[in-house]
C-alpha cells in the first residue's frame, strides 16, 4: 500500500479514494483511452478525461461518462471488458452513430 493516496471527485460528485499503487500503468495510450480519444475527437460530449500528475511523476487518469448519451452507455460497457477484447474506435464510433441514428438523436 502506498503512503500517499488520491481523492478524486468525480463530475456526478461521487468521491473516489484510490491506493495510487493499485492504479495500472502503460507507458503508451491505452487500448480504451485511445478509444475515448476518438470520441471526444469526433465532437461528442458525453465523455472527458480529467487527468492530474502524481508525486511519483506518473499522471492519473479518470474517464467521466454522461451515461444519459450513447457514448457514455458504450464507453461504460467496455470499461470492464479486457484490453485484448476492445473494439477497434473506428466500430466504437460507429456503433455510437448508429445509437444516435436509433433514438432519432443527433451524432
Amino acid at each position: 500500500m502506498s503512503e500517499s493516496g488520491i481523492l478524486y471527485l468525480d463530475r456526478s460528485e461521487m468521491l473516489h479514494v484510490i491506493d495510487p499503487d493499485c492504479l495500472q500503468h502503460y507507458d503508451q495510450i491505452s487500448p480504451l483511452m485511445k478509444i475515448v480519444i476518438a470520441v471526444i475527437n469526433a465532437g461528442y460530449n458525453g465523455i472527458c478525461i480529467d487527468e492530474k500528475r502524481l508525486a511519483n511523476g506518473r499522471y492519473f487518469q479518470a474517464i467521466n461518462t454522461n451515461s444519459r448519451t450513447p457514448e457514455g452507455r458504450i464507453i461504460n460497457d467496455l470499461g470492464p471488458v479486457s484490453d485484448k477484447d476492445l473494439p477497434t474506435p473506428r466500430v466504437v464510433l460507429e456503433q455510437i452513430r448508429e445509437e444516435y441514428r436509433r433514438s432519432g438523436g443527433h451524432s
